[in-house]
């Protein structure tokens, strides 16, 4: 209390600034969406171009068929597409569509993929309120029994495990579904699966598709795609135009300055100089950075030491939580700031109480 900001009143580019006028390089994003950075001016004027044409309507738009062809450009598994507005959204369409056309009841689940109660079933912390038939029907992978689908975070996955898991599925005629919801646009134009060429049945995109517009998609190959009609999906503001208009810009802009390519390179000099300091503050075995540069996710020995990581760092200037999602608007300033809020962070920790200098080595405190 007092360190750590709790409410925001706007953005700009790479920063976010709080009711007290404190300003921060955000590398929260609004929990990924903001690739390009706050008030980007091309995504803004997209918006604003639709909304005097109107918002709602009452039949599709063209901006529908605009913003699937370009999502078929770009993701090796979309020749066909639909629309949602959350992650929750196409993650649960995926799989109920999983489970028509197989004719299984049982998804193997691999990361998180939204609230719905078949996501949250095998988390034993999270899944109160869920009932125990359905609980029974989600499962941690495995291969017993044949499930309807495997879905996964394919970032948390090697090359040769996502072509085990392609290999299986193809074998036992399991769908699978690659949850690109963060992935997707980020770590490459076309996700994952374009970077390792590992192609599932059925992928889900959102968060960097429209720069913090509500916007989801669920997309796959033709022959289960075309069994959507069979399903129920429907959700009044699916075509809702401001965040179609909004996609479509984000998607140009991204592929036209090849903002996934800048976002890798600025993640790995990341890691770098962080590795580096971590080894000079001997914190190596406490704090690490792991998975693709666009989000170099942190991995913390402790939560104490996560709830001090990060209110540190919101004192130095950097609102973060446990990963670096980078916007296209963080340039050599804004990485700088980062760098020196980490040395400064990292040496709080290091010369921190007794209680933490009993965490770092290696003492039980829980």
């Amino acid at each position: 209390m007092g360190a750590a900001p709790l409410f925001l009143t706007h953005g700009d580019g790479g920063y976010c600034y709080d009711v007290d006028g404190n300003d921060y390089v955000d590398l929260v994003g609004g929990l990924l969406p903001n690739i390009l950075g706050y008030r980007d001016p091309d995504v803004d004027q997209s918006i604003r171009a639709q909304l005097s044409k109107g918002i709602s309507f009452s039949l599709a738009t063209t901006l529908e068929y605009d913003l699937a062809e370009r999502i078929n450009f770009h993701v090796p598994s979309a020749e066909m597409v639909r629309f949602g507005k959350n992650g929750s959204d196409v993650t649960t369409a995926a799989v109920r569509l999983a489970r028509h056309i197989t004719g299984r009841d049982e998804i193997y689940v691999g990361g998180y993929h939204g609230w719905h109660d078949w996501s949250m079933a095998p988390n034993s912390e999270r899944n109160n309120g869920i009932p125990i038939a359905v609980r029974n029907l989600s499962r941690n992978i495995g291969w017993y029994p044949v499930p309807a689908a495997l879905i996964i975070e394919p970032e948390f996955y090697t090359k040769d495990e996502l072509y085990n898991f392609r290999a299986a599925c193809s074998k036992y005629g399991t769908i699978l579904i690659f949850d690109e919801i963060i992935s997707g646009f980020r770590c490459g134009m076309g996700g994952l699966q374009e970077v390792h060429d590992v192609i599932p049945d059925l992928s889900t995109f959102g968060k960097a598709m429209a720069n913090g517009m509500p916007i989801s998609a669920i997309v796959g190959k033709k022959e289960f795609m075309r069994r959507m009609p069979e399903i129920s999906y429907s959700g009044t503001f699916f075509g809702e135009t401001l965040s179609i208009a909004a996609a479509i810009a984000t998607i140009d802009k991204l592929h036209r300055l090849s903002v996934p390519s800048e976002l890798h390179e600025i993640g790995r000099h990341l890691r770098v100089k962080i590795n580096a300091i971590l080894k000079e503050r001997n914190l190596s075995s406490v704090i690490s950075l792991h998975g693709p540069y666009e989000l170099n996710r942190i991995r913390f020995q402790d939560k104490i030491v996560q709830s001090l990581f990060i209110q540190e760092m919101a004192k130095n200037g950097v609102l973060i939580i446990g990963s670096h999602n980078t916007c296209y608007a963080h340039k050599k300033p804004e990485l700088d700031r980062i760098l020196s809020a980490w040395d400064a962070t990292l040496k709080e920790i290091a010369e921190g109480s007794q209680l933490l200098g009993a965490i770092i080595q290696g003492r039980s405190v829980r």
